[in-house]
């Protein structure tokens, strides 16, 4: 009996979790972030914007403690848990940066070191062919 009475909110409250998960916004930040390219510029705006978080989070901390309602500190935890996210991914993205130009450079290497040039239509040929008629 307590179950079925229960269940409505665990429908409710399962229903609220996939609406954050998928319409959130520093989800729908991480799901972007995630599938573009990995880029020096994207960790150098991730860190700018866990500062504005943590900044954002201290500001609403002093508020709270000079005599602001107290349910802002929900406001403050949010922004922390955020600025948490953000900075993981920055950390996440610059450690995807790092292997991709070290993947870049042993690729380049390999190319330069067997005499063949790069094509862009996924072809390669040899330096020693003449493309000359």
């Amino acid at each position: 009996m307590l179950f079925l009475l229960a269940l409505p909110i665990f429908l409710a409250v399962a229903t609220a979790h996939r609406y954050l998960a998928l319409y959130a916004p520093s989800n729908l930040l991480i799901r972007h972030v995630r599938m573009s390219p990995p880029r020096c510029r994207t960790v150098v705006a991730l860190v700018v914007l866990t500062a504005v978080l943590l900044l954002a989070m201290r500001a609403v901390d002093l508020a709270i403690n000079v005599g602001a309602p107290g349910w802002l500190s929900l406001i403050a935890l949010v922004l922390a848990w955020d600025a948490i996210k953000v900075a993981a991914l920055a950390t996440a993205t610059s450690f995807r940066c790092l292997t991709r130009g070290r993947k870049r450079s042993t690729t380049l290497d390999a190319v330069l070191e067997s005499g063949q040039s790069r094509r862009t239509d996924g072809y390669r040929r040899s330096a020693s062919v003449s493309t000359t008629r």
